[in-house]
């Protein structure tokens, strides 16, 4: 049985940890070849080393999404590589800035530094944006393409008695406004646009923000589920995206999110 993404090349951003690395090897076990797009290099060939035990090929570019040029250089150094990008998978981003992690910082809208506000839309929202315009403008040439950009539960909902998610809901609430723009516009170049909004899943930065005051007990009891997400799921999720599975849907947001956001 051949797989769902053969002969597909797809580009994570954030590729190098995270929801990014598990959809990495869930993509590659389908039979996609992968450019993983990450400002940790370092981790992104230990991530490689294992895609290429799978048997496929993979191309790690570092990466600043925030960059206009290095997003330039991120399409340039694909297409001379693979001859094509048919997926993007925008994983990178950020919640809090790394100088803000303490109960002390998380901070309700009216206490939020002006330049914490700017960090996470530039990564959150800009870099998706960046992403989505320099690699589909590849896309729109060959008149083909799978986009999955990452919003985020908090771009859903306001979260219940957890203050500091104001920044962080906005950016993910534009990424949602972008995919439906662009999955409007490009439509007729074949190029279908989606997000998912994942709800509070088992990584490295939902894990070190929910170890602050109780917040881990305060998620869990609030999920139906009563549990977070596994990567896996969400990789598998993405998978459904990227692969002809969803060839007639466009312009959707999925929130994975437990059952949170249906109290």
């Amino acid at each position: 049985m051949e797989g769902r993404l053969k002969h597909k090349v797809c580009i994570i951003t954030g590729g190098a940890s995270g929801l990014g690395k598990a959809s990495a090897f869930t993509f590659a076990e389908e039979g996609a070849d992968i450019i993983l797009a990450d400002v940790n290099i370092e981790k992104a060939e230990a991530v490689k080393q294992k895609i290429e035990k799978l048997g496929r090929r993979c191309l790690v570019q570092k990466t600043d999404v925030t960059s206009r040029v290095s997003v330039l250089e991120l399409a340039a150094a694909g297409m001379e590589y693979f001859g094509k990008i048919d997926v993007i998978l925008n994983c990178a981003g950020i919640a809090r800035c790394e100088n803000q992690w303490g109960g002390s910082n998380w901070r309700p809208m009216e206490e939020l530094t002006e330049d914490d506000w700017d960090k996470i839309i530039e990564i959150n929202l800009k870099g998706t944006f960046l992403v989505n315009q320099q690699i589909g403008i590849e896309m729109i040439k060959q008149n083909y393409g799978s986009i999955i950009n990452v919003s985020s539960l908090s771009g859903v909902i306001a979260h219940k008695d957890i203050l500091g998610h104001g920044a962080y809901s906005a950016s993910k609430a534009g990424v949602i406004g972008l995919t439906r723009v662009l999955a409007v516009e490009w439509a007729s170049y074949n190029i279908r646009v989606n997000s998912v909004s994942p709800g509070y899943m088992d990584t490295g930065m939902v894990t070190r923000t929910s170890s602050i005051d109780g917040l881990f007990e305060k998620k869990i009891d609030m999920t139906p589920m009563k549990r977070f997400g596994d990567p896996s799921e969400f990789a598998r999720t993405a998978l459904f995206l990227a692969s002809e599975d969803s060839s007639y849907m466009t312009g959707q947001n999925i929130i994975l999110d437990g059952g949170y956001s249906s109290w």
